[in-house]
């Protein structure tokens, strides 16, 4: 689990497609960004509250808890 940065952003919304799948996420400070940024960001710890797991064909994915 990557380290958290105390000004770390904070999930407020899953935004998902027609087909139910998660294509962006919404942070606390109305900043809308695509899954694969979101990723990315949490992986640098820029996002708290999250973990990232493997999901299906390898893609990475954010699990919120």
């Amino acid at each position: 689990m990557p380290s958290t940065f105390r000004n770390s952003h904070i999930i407020q919304k899953v935004i998902k497609n027609n087909n139910d799948d998660i294509i962006a996420y919404k942070l606390e400070n109305g900043e809308i960004i695509m899954k694969e940024e979101a990723v990315s960001l949490a992986s640098q710890g820029l996002i708290s509250g999250v973990t990232i797991e493997s999901g299906d064909g390898g893609n990475e994915n954010l699990k919120i808890f």
